[in-house]
């Protein structure tokens, strides 16, 4: 069964919701940084992917993601997958959260990052285009998720291909302590 909540509602709920986390982030310090520190990232994270090198990585994520993407790496190079990324244009940058839950707990900020990029991934050996034949350019809207390692801000992970009801997951998730 299907409940229907009136606008009247979610509308109010939803500004307060967005009105804590606004709180939240001021308190977390520079913005400006923190959205430079995302996009300079994000940059990072596409070269890596078009180079095939995760050692580029290895600065700018957490152990964990590093261990991940290595291994998706080095399939991709087994295989003889080459990704091709071009014409990156980030259109929006949008720190979404920011807060430290506990202190025990590293701080952690969340941005959103929407554009466009043409991706396509060839096998070399071939010149055989597996994705995006046409090379096309395509929209994209991730949420990169940060959390504070010593001084240095590290990639933990990334959400990719997001909608506005993901996005306020992520945010109530991050409002009620949960892992998202």
């Amino acid at each position: 069964m299907k409940v229907l909540v009136p606008i009247a509602v979610v509308v109010p709920a939803l500004l307060l919701l967005l009105a804590v986390i606004y709180i939240r982030i001021k308190r977390s310090g520079n913005l400006g940084y923190l959205k430079k520190h995302a996009a300079k990232t994000f940059v990072q994270l596409q070269r890596a992917w078009n180079d095939g090198k995760a050692d580029r990585l290895r600065r700018v994520v957490t152990p964990q993601l590093f261990s991940k993407y290595s291994e998706i790496l080095g399939v991709m190079n087994q295989r003889g997958i080459r990704n091709h990324l071009s014409d990156i244009r980030i259109k929006r940058i949008a720190i979404i959260s920011a807060d430290r839950q506990s202190s025990d707990q590293p701080e952690r900020y969340s941005a959103y990052i929407s554009g466009s990029i043409v991706h396509y991934s060839e096998i070399v050996e071939t010149g055989h285009i597996i994705r995006n034949p046409g090379k096309n350019s395509e929209e994209f809207s991730d949420i990169y998720h940060f959390e504070k390692s010593g001084k240095k801000w590290k990639l933990s992970g990334v959400k990719n291909d997001v909608v506005f009801g993901e996005i306020i997951k992520s945010l109530e998730n991050q409002e009620f302590g949960r892992d998202f």
